[in-house]
C-alpha cells in the first residue's frame, strides 16, 4: 500500500505556470500564497462569501439557456471536490487515503477537460467573426466570482487570453469584426479578466458542511430516451402520443389511466399515466422537469503556515448551482 507521503509530491509555480493543464496547475491556484495578489484579499473574501449579490442573482437567471454559466458552475464544483480530495491527502489524521490519489487525478483530468470545453466554446465566436456573448457571460460570470472561486476559472481565462494574443499578432482585423477593439493581451486580461492569475496570499479554502437548498427555477426540457427489448416503464404521455402507442407493434400497452390536465411550459396538456412493454429497441423524446437549486454552503478558510498546521475556521458562506431531475416525465412522441 502506498504511503500518505508518496501522495504529497505537489510542486508550486508562480503565475508564469498558470497555463499548465494538469493537476499540478490547480494546486498551483489553490497555493495561494506563492501567487501575487491584493493585499485586501483575504477581507475581501470574507465579504464575498456573506450573501448573494445581485449580480449572481442576474447570472444565475440565465442558467438553463446558457451553455457558459451551466459549465463554469460546474467547473467550481469539480474544484471544491478536488480540494476536499486533496485535504484528506494531506491529512495526517486521514486513514483511508488508498485510491485518493487516483480519484484527485480523475476530478483534475475531468476539470481540465471542462474547461477546455469552456474556452473551446468562448473562442469558437471570437474565431467565426460572431458576437461576444459567450466572452462577455463568461467574463461577468468571473468578475461576479470571489478570489478563492476564481481559481478554476482561471483554465478557461488561460487559452483565451492565449488565443487574443495570438489573434493581434497574426490577424488583427478579425477582432475588429467580431467587435473586439483591444489593443494588447493585457489590455484584454485586464478589461475582461481583471486580477488573473492572482490568489488570497493568507488564507487557504474549504467547502463546510451544507447549509440549506433554495429552489430558484423549475422548467422542462426535452430529451431523447432510447429503451431496449423487453423493458417495462411507467411514464405520462401526451394523448397523441398514447394513440401512437398502441398504433405501434413495437409496444404493448398494459395499463392506462386518465385523462388529466398538467401545465407543460405553460401550455395545458391532457395527459395519461401509462405501463408499457417494449417488444423492440423504441426511442421517445419526453419533457423532463428539473429545479434549478441553489445549494449553500459554509465557506472554510485555513491560515498558510510552515511551522504547524492551523485550525479551519467558518468565514461565510458559499453555493453551487445544481440542476436536479424531478422525476416527472412526459412522453411526448
Amino acid at each position: 500500500m502506498k504511503t500518505k507521503n508518496q501522495f504529497i509530491n505537489f510542486k508550486f509555480n508562480i503565475k508564469s505556470s498558470i497555463a499548465l493543464i494538469g493537476c499540478a496547475a490547480l494546486v498551483c491556484f489553490a497555493a495561494a500564497a506563492f501567487l501575487t495578489a491584493s493585499p485586501a484579499a483575504a477581507q475581501n473574501s470574507f465579504v464575498a462569501a456573506a450573501g448573494l449579490s445581485s449580480i449572481d442573482a442576474a447570472l444565475d437567471l440565465n442558467y438553463k439557456n446558457c451553455f457558459v454559466v451551466q459549465k463554469s458552475y460546474r467547473l467550481i464544483s469539480i474544484y471544491w471536490q478536488s480540494l476536499e480530495v486533496l485535504n484528506q491527502i494531506k491529512d495526517p489524521a486521514f486513514q483511508e487515503c488508498e485510491g485518493l490519489k487516483e480519484k484527485y487525478d480523475k476530478l483534475c483530468a475531468a476539470m481540465n477537460a471542462l474547461a477546455v470545453e469552456i474556452a473551446d466554446y468562448i473562442l469558437g465566436d471570437v474565431s467565426d467573426n460572431k458576437d461576444l456573448r459567450a466572452l462577455k457571460m463568461f467574463s461577468a460570470f468571473y468578475k461576479s466570482k470571489a478570489l478563492y472561486e476564481r481559481q478554476p476559472l482561471y483554465l478557461v481565462c488561460t487559452p483565451v487570453i492565449k488565443k487574443v494574443h495570438y489573434l493581434l499578432l497574426s490577424s488583427p482585423d478579425k477582432l475588429k469584426i467580431s467587435g473586439l477593439e483591444i489593443l494588447s493581451a493585457d489590455e484584454f486580461e485586464k478589461q475582461y479578466f481583471p486580477g488573473y492569475g492572482e490568489a488570497d496570499p493568507v488564507y487557504y479554502y474549504r467547502l463546510g458542511r451544507e447549509l440549506e437548498t433554495e429552489v430558484t427555477d423549475t422548467y422542462w426540457k426535452e430529451e431523447t430516451v432510447t429503451y431496449t427489448k423487453d423493458e417495462t416503464i411507467q411514464s405520462e404521455v401526451t394523448r397523441e402520443c398514447l394513440f401512437d402507442m398502441y398504433d405501434d407493434i413495437d409496444i404493448d400497452v398494459i395499463e392506462q389511466q386518465g385523462p388529466f390536465e398538467k401545465i407543460i411550459d405553460g401550455v395545458p396538456v391532457v395527459c395519461f399515466k401509462v405501463k408499457f412493454m417494449t417488444l423492440a429497441t423504441v426511442t421517445t423524446v419526453s419533457k423532463k422537469k428539473y429545479d434549478l437549486t441553489r445549494v449553500w454552503f459554509e465557506l472554510l478558510r485555513n491560515k498558510y503556515s510552515i511551522l504547524m498546521p492551523s485550525k479551519w475556521e467558518v468565514c461565510g458562506k458559499t453555493y453551487e448551482m445544481h440542476e436536479f431531475y424531478t422525476g416527472c416525465e412526459l412522453i411526448l412522441k
